[in-house]
Parts: C-alpha cells; structure tokens; sequence
C-alpha cells in the first residue's frame, strides 16, 4: 500500500535538499524570502520533500498556504492561487479580510469576487493590478506570521498562476515567506513556457533530487532477517533509474509474488518491471467492487473538486455504497483525503482515468460540468471540464463557456478567456449566438493576438447590419488591425464606416469614429493628409457633447499645438475637452493630447495638477501601462521645464524601470529622451549615454514622430561629447520628419535650435542664423514665453550682431515664466555675453545670479558653464553644494518625498511597485545623506 502514499515512505538519500530547505525557511523567517522548486521526473520523491518541509515549518511556527496543480485544472484561470488563499480568507472575519485586501492587494479581489468591485471594471487590461495586488495579499497575509507557500505539481498550474509566482519570486526579498515547488521537467507541463519563467528566474533556486542509490535500496528491499542481496538492489536500480516511486510499486510487486530479495531472483525483478506502477494500479482496481470502481473514475474525472456530494452524484451512488467505497480504496492504498477525495499519488489518477473509454470520459467530464453549475461552483470549474470534450449539443455548455471567459479576462487571464471562447464558437450554436461568441473572441484576442482578433472580428462585422452595433465593433477591428501592423486598413474601414452614421442619430459613434480615425492617420507622412481632412472639417460649436466631442477636441488641440498656430485656441479646445471628466476615466490616449497641449502652451501648473491626480489613479489601479506610458512621463516633462531637475528625475527613473519591467516599448523612446536631457543638464553624460543606449535603438531611424525626443536628446548630447557632424544630422532628420507629417512647433521640437549651434561649431554662421531666425519666429508665432526665451537665446548664440539685445529680451520674456531653467540659462547667457563686451562689472552680476539659480535647480552643466564664465571674468567661481538633498539619487528622493507625505513604508512599496525592504534601503541611505534620525524631519530636509 505504502506505494502510492508517499507521505508513508522514509525519507532516504535527501539530506541535502533538506538542509537548502532549511536554509531557505532560516533566510524567509528573518525577512529574506526564497523560492525553491524541486525539479524531477515523475515518481522522483518531490511530494514526500514538500510534506517533510511542512513539518519542519509548523515546528518552526510559519503559517501554511498549500497548492496543488492538476491535469483538469490547467484551464481553471488562477485555479492554483484559489487554492492557496480562499481557505485562509473563508476563515477570516470580514474586518480581517478587508485589512488583507487594503491598499494594492484591494486588486486581488478581482480573482476572489463575483461580481467584481466597479473600480476596477474602467481596466483595459487588469493583468498587471491583479499580479500586483496578489503579491501584496501574500505580503498582508506574511505581515502577521512567517508563511510557508507549498505548491506541488507546479507543471499543471495554469498559466495566469505561473504568471503571478513569476511576478512574486522577483519580489520575495523583504517578505516572511518561503515558497517551495515541485514539479516535473517545464517540458512536459501544460504551459511549458511559464513554468520555464519561473525556473530560469534568477532568483529561482532549483533542486534536483538524485535517484536512490544501492544503499537506499538495499535498506528498502531488506527483510525482517536481514538486508536485500547486492545483485538483487542493483537490478533494481538498473530497471528503476533509481526512480523512489517505481523501486517502491517494483519491490511492493516482488513481495505479492513472493520473489525474496536475492542474488538468485534478480533476473525475475525484469519481468515485473515491465509492468510499472500503471499496470499496479489497474490489477488493484480490478480487485474492487464496481462501486469502488465506479467512485474511483468519478474522483478522477473531478480532480480537486471531488467531494463527496459531487463523487456520489457522478457515481450514482447511494450514501452506503459511497462510504464502502470509500473504505474499499483506502484499503487498497489508492486514496488518501477523504472530502475532497484526492488519490494518494497522480500517478493513481492517470491509472484511473486511462482505465476508461473515451466515450466514458467524455460523457464524465460532460456531466461534471453540469454538476458543479447545479453546485453553484465557480464557472470556471464547469469551463475547464468543457475544455475536455468535443464539441456537442449540451445544455448550458455555451452559457458557462461564456460566463467563463468573462471572468478571466476581468482577472487579466486573456490567454484562457480565448480558449473557453474559441471552444464555445465549436458548439451546435444558433447562428444568433454565434456572432456574439464571435466578437467576445475577437475583442479577448486583442488583448493576446490582434491578427486572429481582426479576423474573427472582420467575420463578425460581415454579419451584422444595424450600423450603431456595427460603428461599435468597426472600432474594436480598426483598432486590431492598427496594432497589428495595418493601419492603412484601419484608417479605410473608419473612413467607410463614418458614412451610414453621419445625421442619422449616432453623432457620439459617428465622432468616435472620426477621432479613432484621425489618431491611426496622424503619425505617417502618407497618411497625415486623411486626418487634416477631418480635422479641418470639424466645428467644435455643433458636436454632440459626449465622449466622441471630447476626443475630437482633444485631437483639435493637440493638432493645432502640434502646427504650432493660435495658442488660445489650442488652450481653450484642451480645457473644454477635459472639463467632463470622461476622458480621465476611459481615454488616456486622448487624454494625453489635452495636458500636454497645455504643457506645450506654457501653462505647466495646470497640466501639473492634471498629472498628479493621473498619477495617483494609476498608481491606486495598479494601472502600470498608464503609469509609465503617460502619467509618469508628462509629469517628469513638465518638472524639467520648470526646472525641478531632481523630481524630473524621480519620475522619469520610475517610469523607464517599469516601461522596461513590463515591456510597455512605446514609452522607451519618450522616456529616454527626456530623461537623458534631465541627467545631461545634471552634469552626468555619461548617465545619458547610458540611458540613451538602454533604449537599444538603432542609429538610423525613420521618419516617426514618436521618435522625435529621443532623437532630439542624441541630438544634444552629441553637441556636449564634440561629435557636431552627427547632432547636426540628427537635428536634420528630425526636421524632416516635422516637415513629412506637420508638428513644426519650437514649444514641442526646438530641432532648428539645436541644428544652428551645431552650425555655428561648423562656421556656418550663416546657415545658423537663418535656422535660429526661422526658429524665432516659430516661437513668437505659438507664444509660450518659455519657448520664446529659448528661441531668443538660441538666436543671440549663433548672432553675436544682436545678441546682448536678444539676451536681454529672453532675460525679461522668461522673468515671469514658469520655466526657471531657462530663465537661469539666459542670465547666464547675458552675463557671458557682457564679458565678452568687456561689461565684467554687470557680467559678474549675472553670472553669479545665475550659478546660484543653477546649483538651486541642480544643473550642473549650466553651473559649470557660469563657473567658467566668472573666472574669465577674474571673479572666484561659487562652489558646488552637493550635500544634502542634492545628494539623494531619484530613487531615494521618490521614497523620500512620499515619506515626507506621510505614506508608511508599506504604503510606498505599493505605490511604487517594490518591495518593503527596497523602500526601507531607500530611506535608509537617505537618512544618512540628509544627516536625520527620524521621519518626521525629511520634510524639513528635503526643503
């Protein structure tokens, strides 16, 4: 019996694996979480570990969460993670589940809840939040009681589960939790690709228990009269590899047939292991009653959710006969748990189940379903048996399939929902119901494969001829077929699709429409006349009023920003846009267009309050593709144009982390542009040049306006390292590009700027003028004062006929401006200018106005630059002041600016997406810099 029970067996040979054991609850008990996986070989002894390592751990007062993987439960979305959490949360009081689900964990409930929380329902895409909020329960849960995370056959969890142990094992570091894994080689899992995230994760410790040797065998086979014969433990070995599950069924086989552990009867040993444990398991079966056979395939078929009132059911079985079953395979030593019914190995499981027809199966794994839906079960449940069958016409299959894919794509489980979809599209359905599976699997595909979501949806919207309902998906497929690489398509389908809807009472899809099109043709040179055609024809004073007129607003604003003409106008198009509040909740990419147009007017207070409040809603959805790709970004923008180096810093930092982390490309290049610009005024070049190749951008790059900043700040850091050739022809192509598809406006893209002083390092002086004049122009035409100074001095650089005048115009226009870097730049421009003029008096005088204004900000390049200045003037250079909070890295300003708000430590871990133990590293190194002891003085210090 002992065979298949593995918890029964001695413990031979695993010394080791139960010292790193030890040494890895040693490490989680002190705060230095690990993950260990035991990776082998079915029958391998993994299970026997992980009941060994729950031993060791309740002595040792850790809590247990366990899981187990199963074939059936591969398909069940976070299937795993329900296991491991919804026994500890059904015994909590609701007090105590709040205080578990708080702050970012609040997302978890999204796995646990029906119907979900409404915060969450405005997510395009919950993956992140939920993996993040997850992480954070188990961080609640370890807060109170060192946690032991027991996860056995790992190679059937389903995926969104491996996604999340992925995501934690990257974060353990910092938490009271130990995980410990088994699972077989990643290739014969059912996501080989996830598991494989996990057991190449560098944090991964991997453990390989070695095949039993001679000397465990012999103490295995020996007798009550002594020890098994060399030759007969070494046969076992050979036929066995060494293998704890099959030398136990070959051993347990020899001892029914009576074969005594000697030299003499090692040839018989080959015979029987021809056999294995599998053909164990089916003449064990065939020694039981028929309804013990009966409940054994109906446990099989259930898997995890084999309890009793669901295995009587499927097995037809009257109370008695199923409490004799019961006991009868017990006996047998191929059951173990009683309610739910888990068979003492999985091996026993495959026996059973192979042990059926197909037929039987099928029509098994049919009836479950409808069991576990008469239960009130999850759908997910009844789903995952649905997956196990061919298409047919039964009840309700549709119905649950679909209910199914619903719930996993509010989890963030994408990858599942289009399996339950695409299985429900291959039932007998009535042709109605068909077209709407069709396009629930074509939006679910847009979050996993936009080529197969625009051909499901294009079969869709070949069916359907109501043109409100037909506007609607038009949108869903244009959009798969833009980020599939399409948009030409895209942009023909939008164009066709606005007729039938224009004066015929859908004016709010009509818009949308029109926006969704305009926004696909607006970024290629051969397609930007499409967008100024519908732009132009746009009168803001008869749109609608929804949602559509908000984003045609937001389009006009970041339009006319973009050509660099009527500022008011502009101003007023991107507050009227923003003034309901919808675009905030449910249109970021539009939502963007409105704050920078009035960041680029000059207004940056106002766009500053919009990107913090769009900071703190991402941050408090876990939304981190906003986060990085938007808020974060504008805001660090908007902090450099003020000047505020070190907070430009902080934001843009966090943003290039997570843009990276989570593969959210788009961002890359707006992040490192302006953030290489906010480390070059910093003084650190070579910070630049690292950010700059950490983009792994080519260095020719086509015409694309998304590219323009990043080339803009090779462009100038080009400038700073001599290699002038080049920033020239960067700035160049860049104005190339302006010019193919127009956004020709200084206030976003000073190129000509940058083009007339790598001119003028060219003596070509004239070419420089003429670049910086037009320059000018451009500027005075849009009207942002910070743009205006920059052009001026730009001008009085490469023009030294004019250009005390033009320094003293950009000194008075950036007086009163917001942008204190570049006000701090003109007066130093203007004072190097009078010493050149020999005015040294008035020179000094600006010059150390504006050292000191530069070392406040913390540009040191533009400090340095006075610096040098002032000593050709005979004065003595001011000294540099890096002390204090100049010294803090962006990491450590960011913890401890939120800090000084009064966010707990814990509270800044979520808010940043790191671990405790990073924000505590963080604080500590800058409470040393800021030469404090306590929290309540980083205010004071950091001022």
């Amino acid at each position: 019996m002992a065979v298949f029970d593995s918890v029964a067996r001695p413990l031979l040979e695993r010394d080791r694996e139960i010292e790193q054991i030890c040494a890895g609850l040693t490490a989680s008990r002190a705060g230095g979480g690990r993950l260990l996986v035991l990776e082998g070989r079915l029958g391998a002894g993994k299970t026997r570990l992980l009941a060994e390592t729950r031993g060791l751990a309740e002595a040792d007062g850790f809590a247990v969460l366990q899981a187990r993987g199963g074939e059936l439960e591969s398909a069940y979305a976070f299937g795993a993670v329900r296991q491991l959490f919804e026994p500890l949360l059904m015994r909590r009081s609701a007090n105590t589940r709040a205080e578990l689900f708080s702050g970012a964990a609040g997302a978890a409930e999204l796995v646990f809840s029906s119907p979900v929380p409404d915060e969450w329902h405005s997510l395009s895409d919950p993956t992140f939040p939920v993996l993040h909020g997850l992480y954070w329960l188990l961080a609640n849960v370890a807060s109170a009681q060192p946690t032991l995370v027991l996860l056995d056959d790992l190679h059937w969890f389903d995926a969104p589960s491996l996604r999340w142990l992925a995501f934690t094992a990257r974060r353990l570091d910092g938490l009271g939790v130990c995980v410990v894994g088994a699972t077989r080689p990643a290739a014969e899992a059912a996501d080989p690709s996830s598991l494989a995230d996990v057991l190449t994760d560098p944090t991964t410790q991997v453990l390989r228990p070695h095949p039993l040797g001679l000397a465990a065998i012999a103490a295995l086979a020996g007798t009550d009269d002594g020890r098994a014969d060399e030759p007969f433990c070494e046969v076992v070995r050979e036929v066995t590899g060494g293998n704890p599950l099959f030398v136990h069924a070959l051993l347990e086989a020899a001892a029914d047939h009576g074969i005594a552990p000697t030299a003499a009867h090692a040839p018989r040993l080959r015979e029987l292991a021809a056999d294995g444990v599998t053909r164990l398991v089916a003449l064990r079966l065939a020694r039981l009653s028929d309804r013990a056979v009966r409940l054994a395939r109906a446990a099989a078929v259930l898997g995890d959710q084999a309890t009793v009132r669901l295995t009587q059911a499927l097995a037809h079985l009257a109370e008695e006969d199923h409490r004799r079953g019961v006991a009868q395979l017990q006996r047998s030593g191929l059951l173990g748990g009683e309610d739910p019914l888990r068979f003492s190995h999985p091996i026993v499981r495959t026996a059973v189940l192979a042990d059926m027809s197909v037929a039987e199966r099928h029509h098994a794994h049919r009836k479950a379903a409808e069991l576990l839906v008469d239960a009130g079960a999850p759908v997910e449940l009844a789903a995952a048996h649905l997956l196990s069958v061919p298409a047919a016409a039964a009840a309700g299959a549709v119905e649950t399939l679909r209910a199914a894919a619903e719930r996993a794509l509010q989890q963030g489980s994408a990858d599942i929902a289009v399996a339950y979809l695409t299985r429900a599209h291959d039932e007998r359905i009535d042709a109605a119901t068909g077209l709407e599976i069709l396009i629930e699997l074509g939006k679910a595909e847009q979050r996993t494969n936009a080529d197969d979501a625009a051909s499901h949806l294009a079969a869709a919207i070949a069916r359907i001829e109501d043109p409100e309902r037909r506007g609607e998906l038009i949108l869903e497929h244009a959009r798969a077929r833009f980020f599939s690489g399409r948009p030409r398509e895209a942009i023909r389908e939008l164009e066709d699709a606005l007729g039938p809807l224009r004066g015929d009472g859908h004016e709010d899809l009509a818009e949308r429409l029109q926006a969704e099109l305009i926004g696909a043709a607006w970024w290629e040179p051969d397609t930007h006349r499409i967008a100024a055609v519908h732009l132009a024809a746009i009168d803001p004073q008869r749109l609608h009023g929804g949602l559509g007129s908000d984003l045609l607003l937001a389009s006009l604003a970041t339009y006319t920003c973009r050509q660099g003409r009527d500022r008011a106008r502009a101003l007023d198009h991107a507050r009227s846009s923003l003034a309901s509040g919808r675009l905030e909740i449910g249109a970021a990419g539009a939502y963007a267009y409105a704050t920078t147009t009035l960041l680029f007017a000059g207004c940056f207070d106002d766009a500053l309050s919009h990107f913090a409040k769009a900071v703190t809603a991402a941050r408090r959805r876990g939304d981190v593709v906003h986060l990085a790709a938007l808020s974060l970004i504008w805001r660090g923008r908007t902090h450099a144009l003020k000047g505020r180096l070190a907070a430009a810093a902080v934001d843009l930092r966090e943003a290039f982390d997570l843009a990276r982390e989570h593969a959210v490309d788009v961002a890359v290049p707006y992040i490192a542009g302006f953030l290489a610009d906010v480390l070059r005024e910093q003084g650190d070049v070579q910070g630049a040049v690292e950010v700059i190749d950490s983009a792994s951008l080519p260095q020719d790059l086509p015409q694309n306006t998304h590219l323009m900043f990043f080339r803009l700040a090779r462009a100038r850091l080009r400038l700073v390292r001599g290699s002038t050739e080049q920033a020239l022809h960067e700035a160049t192509a860049i104005g190339e590009t302006v010019a193919a598809v127009p956004s020709d406006n200084p206030a976003v893209i000073p190129w000509r700027a940058v083009a007339a002083e790598a001119l003028r390092q060219l003596d070509r002086v004239d070419l420089a003028v003429h670049l910086a004049e037009e320059n000018l122009a451009l500027a005075l035409r849009w009207g942002a004062d910070y743009a205006v100074g920059g052009a001026l001095c730009a001008l009085g650089r490469v023009d030294e006929a004019g250009a005390e005048e033009r320094f003293r115009r950009a000194v008075a226009t950036l007086a009163a401006s917001p942008a204190t870097l570049e006000y701090a730049r003109a007066v130093i421009e203007l004072g190097a200018c009078l010493r050149r003029g020999n005015h040294r008096i008035e020179a000094r005088a600006h010059l150390r106005s504006g050292v000191d204004l530069a070392e406040d900000l913390g540009a040191r390049a533009l400090a340095d630059r006075a610096n040098a200045e002032l000593a050709a003037c005979g004065a003595r250079p001011r000294q540099h002041r890096r002390t204090g909070a100049d010294a803090l890295t962006a990491s450590e300003r960011r913890v401890a600016q939120l800090a000084a708000q009064g966010m707990t430590n814990k509270d800044i871990a979520q808010a940043l997406f790191v671990t405790v133990k990073t924000v505590e590293l963080h604080l500590s190194n800058a409470y040393r810099k800021l030469d404090i002891s306590s929290r309540r003085e980083i205010g004071r210090a950091l001022t």
